[in-house]
């Protein structure tokens, strides 16, 4: 049994006479691979993103995270084919199989967006927040897409949306809708007011 640094351990079996047997072992070079992490919406790198290497059997070979600038690198690979899994927070995991002979690869996370805001009660001169209002989130088809009622402070909050033109339905007094356009990786803000009861 033979092993060294950067190279696969290998055994063979050898059938010992009364004279000297010349055997020999060939080591498979293990390889490195590295890449950088964007995002879809600007381009930037992301870092803190979890890098995980599964191998054939999709057993997890290895992790990292990527540093500031995106960038990982992982060395110690012994299978050609490998699949690289890619997770953030606020973005889509990615999976995708690549080969030790690809060198660097580029990932890039679609970022998923998120619209918040907070329904006051207009009837007041500041605004009182209507806490437990349901707010409904139409797509752009008007079909159904999410959800939510408002906490004690009247703020509601959809994660995760795919982009693209969403409405909003808030309800509590009158209810009150209002289309906005969704981008990737961003954080859009709504304030809902709703008027007295029986008035929009």
């Amino acid at each position: 049994a033979v092993s060294a640094a950067g190279h696969e351990p290998a055994a063979v079996t050898v059938t010992v006479g009364t004279a000297p047997v010349d055997t020999e072992i060939i080591l498979a070079s293990m390889g490195t691979l590295a890449g950088v992490v964007t995002t879809s919406a600007t381009g930037e790198p992301v870092a803190r993103a979890t890098i995980a290497i599964a191998d054939r059997t999709g057993q997890v070979v290895a992790t990292t995270v990527t540093d500031a600038a995106g960038h990982w690198q992982i060395g110690g690979l012994g299978d050609d084919t490998l699949t690289v899994i890619v997770t953030a927070a606020g973005c889509d995991p990615v999976a995708e199989t690549v080969h030790l002979a690809d060198g660097e690869i580029t990932t890039v996370l679609r970022t998923a967006a998120e619209l918040t805001g907070v329904i006051t009660d207009g009837t007041t001169g500041a605004g009182t927040p209507v806490g437990h209002s349901q707010v409904a989130l139409l797509n752009d088809a008007g079909e159904m897409a999410a959800s939510t009622l408002t906490d004690e402070v009247g703020r509601y909050l959809f994660a995760n949306l795919t982009p693209g033109d969403y409405t909003v339905v808030a309800n509590g007094y009158a209810p009150v809708a209002a289309t906005i356009d969704v981008a990737a990786g961003r954080v859009a803000n709504h304030e809902f007011v709703l008027g007295a009861r029986g008035q929009a």
